[in-house]
């Protein structure tokens, strides 16, 4: 975080007066709401560099076809350098004589881009030396005098919730598709000293930084973890306490109907270490309730063997019939399968996870409970080993085809499987669900982070805090 600037709190006075609709001292009343007095608002027309509008719309699609485009020249920057906030991307050119052609359509240092289409809004501020070039007919531009505006901090305005919900409210339909720079050109906005500005930008800058550099050490470990994955549960690379035969040599490898594993593991059908496998009930929509028992379905699997469970949000079930069905309750630590596809992209038939629950829940169909023979196997190693390539590629080859592939218990039980010992597969699993402790934990802070992000964009574009010299 930036130490250039004090943070000063308004007292809890000003949360009383301005509950009571009471302007604070060093406050006013203005079209945007309550501000600090030094702050003006203007409407955004107003804020633009001499000669330029501040907002222009992209060319006539008739302007700029694909019959135009060439292979090296000035770059057309489009809603997708929006949407993944990479002016660097894309690499649709147009030549010299097109681009003088649509030179009012130019972009430049400190323009902002913003994507008509399918990112709410979201911007793109073009940083100094960007490759030159035009906004296609997706794109609006805003061009300010950088007098008057910080980009980042008009960026960051824009992305608040005050900005979206308008604009949400002033789309016909609710998208963005039908926004235009006639709408955007009234839009009025607080505007601090450009002083202010630009240290509310830095702030929020710093924060940015810290949620892509979590995003990129989640994106590694992740990476790690899946490595890790096929290493181990194919017996590549070997724990070193099961690595060494009895008089001291490394352990070697074997051919089996799955290719080569290790001398001491076995390729078994995965019904021979089940003691259970049983489908879920088929409950209806007309019988859920606000409380009640949960129920387990297709949602709580996820693709990465990860337990996906969220009290508020799953469906619930009458206590009263509780007792009826208990060949269908489930419990914290149940090994679950995914015995269909929600939609035929989505590759989640065959993928297992743990249960990880506080209370009984119960299971609805298309979701299969495995009950792992202890003596044989380790839940927590199958619902690794269902991440794997192999796996996915044998429940796809087997399920049955129609508007959504199914796959039965039979097929399941037949599924070859690598069986280290049961001591070796916790050990494995042991490891895996560490490294998934670890991503959580990343997680936790991403999301406690973008939280604290969404706070300080709420205090610091409204002046509810300042930062000051």
């Amino acid at each position: 975080m930036t130490n250039k600037h004090q943070v000063v709190e308004v007292s809890s006075q000003y949360m009383a007066e301005a509950a009571g609709k009471t302007v604070p001292a060093g406050y006013k009343q203005s079209e945007v709401g309550v501000i600090p007095k030094e702050w003006s608002v203007s409407e955004i027309e107003n804020l633009n560099l001499k000669n330029f509008p501040a907002v222009k719309a992209g060319p006539f699609g008739s302007a700029l076809t694909k019959e135009v485009y060439v292979k090296t020249g000035y770059k057309i920057y489009g809603q997708e350098q929006v949407i993944k906030a990479d002016h660097e991307y894309g690499d649709y050119f147009i030549d010299e004589v097109k681009f003088r052609q649509l030179k009012s359509c130019e972009v430049t240092d400190g323009d902002i881009l913003l994507s008509l289409v399918g990112t709410a809004g979201k911007l793109l501020v073009i940083p100094p030396n960007a490759q030159k070039g035009i906004i296609n007919p997706r794109l609006l531009r805003f061009r300010f005098d950088k007098t008057k505006v910080n980009s980042d901090y008009f960026r960051y305005f824009f992305e608040s919730d005050y900005i979206q919900n308008y604009l949400s409210s002033a789309a016909q339909g609710g998208t963005m598709a039908v926004l235009n720079a006639g709408m955007l050109k009234s839009l009025q906005i607080p505007l601090p000293k450009i002083k202010e500005q630009t240290a509310i930008a830095n702030a929020l800058s710093d924060v940015d930084a810290l949620i892509n550099e979590l995003e990129k050490l989640i994106a590694k470990k992740q990476a790690i973890k899946t490595a890790t994955m096929q290493q181990l549960l194919t017996g590549r690379t070997r724990l070193p306490q099961f690595d060494l035969r009895e008089d001291g040599t490394k352990k070697g490898y074997k051919q089996s109907e799955l290719g080569e594993i290790p001398e001491d593991w076995e390729a078994i059908e995965f019904g021979s270490v089940l003691k259970e496998f049983r489908n879920g009930f088929a409950f209806s929509a007309k019988g859920y309730t606000q409380e009640g028992i949960p129920i387990i379905t297709m949602a709580q699997i996820g693709l990465s063997g990860n337990f996906q469970f969220d009290s508020t949000k799953v469906s619930r079930w009458s206590e009263e019939q509780f007792n009826n069905l208990k060949e269908f309750w489930v419990r914290d630590g149940d090994l679950l399968i995914a015995m269909t596809d929600v939609t035929p992209d989505k590759n989640l038939i065959g993928q297992m996870a743990i249960a990880k629950l506080t209370e009984v829940a119960l299971l609805n169909q298309r979701v299969g409970l495995l009950r792992i023979n202890d003596q044989k196997g380790c839940s927590e190693y199958f619902s690794y080993l269902s991440c794997l390539p192999i796996w996915k590629t044998y429940c796809k080859g087997v399920a049955s085809l129609g508007v959504q592939a199914n796959i039965g218990t039979t097929d399941i039980k037949k599924a070859l499987v690598p069986l280290p010992t049961a001591e070796e597969q916790t050990a494995i699993a042991t490891i895996l669900s560490d490294m998934d402790a670890d991503i959580q934990t990343l997680q936790q802070r991403l999301s406690k982070t973008r939280q604290i992000k969404q706070g300080m964009m709420q205090e610091l574009l409204t002046g509810l805090i300042r930062l000051v010299s």
